[in-house]
Formats: C-alpha cells, structure tokens, sequence
C-alpha cells in the first residue's frame, strides 16, 4: 500500500495484539485409577492467550465424565461437560475463551481405568499485552 509502512500480515498484531498461533496437544497415555487433570500450557506474564477449541478424549475406557475448562490456580471455570461420551468419542468445546497470565486450559476425566489414554488438544491465538 502507498504510504503505509506496516506490511499487511502485520495488521492482526497492531490491532488486536495478535502475535501468534496456539496449538497443543496434552496427554497421559498412562492414566491414573479414578480422576485425573490435562493441563495446557501455563501463559507467560505478559501475554493473553486466546482458546477457540478445545477437545478431550479416551482412547481406551468411557470415563463417567470430561469436563473442558481454565484453570487461573485458584479455580476451575467449566466451559463444557459431558458425562459418558463413549470410548475414543470427543468433548468439544468451540468459542472464545480468554486465558489472562498465569492460567492454563484443563480437561478433567472422571472414573478413568489404570494406563487409559487420554487427551487434550487446544487450539487458538496468543496476544502480546505489552508491546
């Protein structure tokens, strides 16, 4: 563009703070008896990381239950559950789930079996606060 010195793939982070796709994958492939928690990553200070999917499963038993949500380290806000989705059946949750510093997304399965895959993916964008 004449004039603009900002290239366009630039715009995103000038104007919303956009820096980066997020994209993991979390898994236990050796699951403990009862409950267990999925962690994603721990957003750094500095940042806001932004959660537009997130999806959880068990490839080997039907847990009683799996619930999608963020963890802040002190409390668990739920963003989706379903009880006995089936084995190797996803939980999906789709949205706009704002992860501020110091957070993480969770997946939480209930009544696993003893060495039970499970999985989390999470897939969204990170945003630089302070630029």
């Amino acid at each position: 563009m004449t004039g603009c010195h900002v290239q366009p793939e630039q715009m995103f982070n000038l104007i919303w703070g956009y820096n980066a796709a997020y994209a993991e994958r979390i898994s236990n492939l050796a699951a403990s008896l009862g409950a267990n928690f999925l962690y994603g990553t721990v957003v750094p200070a500095g940042e806001l990381w932004v959660a537009v999917s997130l999806v959880a499963f068990d490839t080997i038993h039907n847990p009683d239950l799996i619930s999608l949500g963020v963890y802040d380290a002190t409390t668990w806000f739920n963003l989706t559950q379903k009880a006995g989705p089936g084995i190797g059946a996803t939980v999906e949750w789709t949205g706009i789930a704002p992860i501020p510093a110091g957070s993480k997304a969770f997946a939480y399965f209930t009544s696993c079996n003893a060495g039970d895959d499970i999985y989390l993916d999470i897939i969204g964008y990170k945003m630089k606060l302070t630029q």
